[in-house]
């Protein structure tokens, strides 16, 4: 384990020490993040008029938003990845079945080329018996 560490960060304009087992880069990030957020709350109007309980309580709304909002997608997200696997997983079945009916049809395709060739000697014999035949009769019908 790393252990903690402990960054000093600026927030609101107020230095304040964390500390985490998380890496100082990611504290700074977390404190940009919410340095952000309070400064979108500002621009409103309204929020200058708000006390400082309201005005805390508006930014836990909106950093709750966007957590909402980013789990949503990311749930989504996974929803997609397993639909996907899903597929995936249903075309790598598909294409083994094909490669097994495609292995199958070439064993039929041998079979049948050597029972073609094996019809194609046949015939040769049969025809050479017939104009071996035809000769005979031939010769025959010349005496």
């Amino acid at each position: 384990m790393a252990g903690k560490k402990e960054v000093q960060v600026i927030i609101d304009e107020k230095v304040i020490t964390l500390s985490a087992d998380e890496s100082v880069e990611y504290m700074q990030k977390v404190a940009l993040y919410i340095n952000n957020k309070k400064s979108e709350c500002k621009m409103s109007e309204q929020y200058s008029k708000l006390t400082q309980d309201y005005q805390a309580l508006l930014l836990a709304l909106n950093i709750a938003d966007d957590y909402f909002k980013a789990k949503e997608k990311v749930d989504s997200l996974q929803a997609e990845i397993t639909k996907l696997e899903k597929q995936n997983y249903d075309i790598q079945h598909e294409q083994i079945e094909m490669k097994i009916k495609y292995e199958s049809s070439q064993k039929m395709v041998e079979e049948y080329k050597g029972q073609l060739s094996g019809l194609q000697k046949r015939v040769l014999e049969m025809e050479a018996e017939q104009s071996a035949k035809s000769k005979l009769k031939t010769k025959e019908s010349g005496k």
